[in-house]
């Protein structure tokens, strides 16, 4: 089965919002193996659906989004009623609930696909297509679904460990999401669930195989909520001081479930005064050896472990851009009375470079507390 969305809506078309919508279906239909080949964006206007509706008749699944309300410029469930009606399409029309708004989308059922019409609200839109997406999976078919989160690798990245590992493509899809992450989806299905067992335990051992321990997660976890469960698992306490990274660390940290379990103090130390003021770092290293550099990145490490004595300290230092030696940056663990430093070299753009130091730091500082760095650190080398 083939696929294409057809996003609809006036609002799309101003350059100010975001089509998250497209990227989500797209995701969510590759954990069940159906690829989707075109793309659209309409306005609300009932000849442009049905112009894209019959452009798309080559796809045996069609996607809608937004235009299920009630006002005037509201046209897509009547003008896909329409469509169909007028091509003499037999269909069976099946409710999907609308959990988190008011208009219920529908899957007008044909062939060996069908229309599915969903509301424009990215919260209502991920929800009914999450709950509506085994319609599309044969009934006499048995499936599995499976994620695996992995730090640190790029798409291409993990695309070559795939190949590398041998690890069967049919099967599994690379996605990036909108924090950067790289994720795995496996997607199996099978007539006989003796053999669907067979061939997952075959390529989950590959799988694993290919990334560990680069493998943070099995579920739809980000790696903020994987490091905050387990430094609560561990009994652990987390302080950061950022400089470059301006709190991106530990907001994201704060804005999961629990977090003031482990987490106890947080540092924003921009300047080289509050690196001193606040973290006692000599300014005279900070002269001689740069404001950017493992050395002062280190000395916020024992300023940072001295005021809070927390199990696990984070540090950032570096330069996000554009001035300077953009996208050097040095980003620092301490565990069990060892500091770890990390130089790197991101590119291109300044939300880039923060965005991909927060990735990086929390990857590290998982795998330095759960004792993996240095089998992490040969798979990525």
């Amino acid at each position: 089965m083939k696929a294409a969305i057809i996003n609809i809506g006036n609002e799309l078309l101003d350059g100010k919002i975001r089509n998250g919508n497209a990227e989500f279906i797209m995701q969510e239909l590759g954990t069940i193996g159906i690829p989707v080949e075109r793309q659209m964006i309409v306005l609300d206007d009932e000849d442009q659906i049905i112009q894209a509706l019959e452009l798309n008749e080559d796809k045996e699944l069609i996607l809608t989004t937004g235009g299920l309300g009630t006002t005037d410029d509201d046209k897509t469930r009547a003008t896909v009623e329409k469509y169909l009606k007028d091509k003499g399409i037999d269909y069976e029309e099946i409710a999907m609930d609308n959990k988190y708004g008011y208009f219920d989308g529908a899957f007008y059922k044909f062939g060996k696909g069908g229309i599915m019409i969903f509301p424009g609200p990215p919260r209502e839109m991920n929800n009914m297509l999450r709950n509506s997406i085994n319609l599309l999976v044969d009934e006499e078919m048995v499936t599995v679904r499976k994620t695996y989160r992995i730090s640190f690798l790029s798409e291409w990245d993990t695309h070559e460990k795939l190949r590398q590992g041998g690890v069967p493509t049919e099967y599994v899809n690379t996605f990036i999401d909108t924090d950067g992450s790289c994720y795995l989806k496996l997607f199996m299905e099978d007539k006989s669930q003796e053999e669907l067992d067979k061939r997952l335990l075959e390529v989950d051992e590959k799988i694993n195989k290919t990334f560990y321990p680069l493998i943070y997660s099995n579920e739809d976890d980000t790696r903020e909520k994987n490091l905050i469960r387990n430094l609560i698992d561990k009994k652990l306490t987390l302080s950061c001081a950022e400089s470059y990274t301006g709190g991106r660390i530990i907001s994201s940290l704060i804005e999961n479930p629990h977090a003031s379990k482990v987490i106890e103090e947080a540092f924003i130390v921009y300047s080289n005064d509050a690196k001193n003021e606040i973290l006692g770092v000599d300014l005279d290293l900070i002269e001689n050896k740069g404001v950017v550099s493992k050395e002062v990145c280190e000395a916020m490490l024992d300023g940072l472990y001295q005021k809070t004595q927390s199990s696990l300290c984070i540090a950032t230092t570096g330069f996000a851009g554009p001035e300077g030696d953009a996208g050097k940056v040095f980003i620092g663990i301490r565990y069990e009375g060892k500091n770890h430093v990390f130089e790197k070299k991101l590119y291109p753009s300044r939300r880039f470079i923060i965005n991909k130091s927060k990735n990086l730091a929390i990857d590290y500082a998982y795998l330095i507390i759960e004792g993996k760095l240095e089998d992490a650190m040969s798979k990525i080398e």
